[in-house]
């Protein structure tokens, strides 16, 4: 990453993060679960998150988001594509798509 770059995510970075490399590029590091003001019963933070979602909606709409959709599975292989994201080897979003 860049220096003084931003990484969000949801996924544990794992072992392998070199954590000095990431204090000297002066990286911010954050965790994102969309589920956590559910979870935690955060009826703010759950509002804040569909404002949120609505904007995105937006973006998409006026072509300023742009979602990368790496494969797209019917829904009966499923248990597929979470094989494909268990690898950490796909780049972009994985689809169910229902029939």
């Amino acid at each position: 990453m860049a220096h003084y770059g931003t990484l969000v995510t949801l996924l544990d970075p794992g072992p392998d993060v070199d954590w000095k490399e990431a204090r000297n590029r002066n990286l911010r590091i954050g965790f994102e679960l969309m589920l956590t003001p559910l979870l935690g019963s955060l009826p703010a933070a759950r509002a804040h998150q569909g404002e949120i979602l609505d904007q995105c909606g937006r973006w998409c709409d006026e072509g300023r988001l742009h979602i990368e959709v790496a494969r797209e599975f019917p829904l009966c292989e499923a248990a597929a594509a979470h094989r494909a994201i268990e690898t950490g080897h796909t780049h972009g979003k994985l689809v169910l798509v229902m029939d």
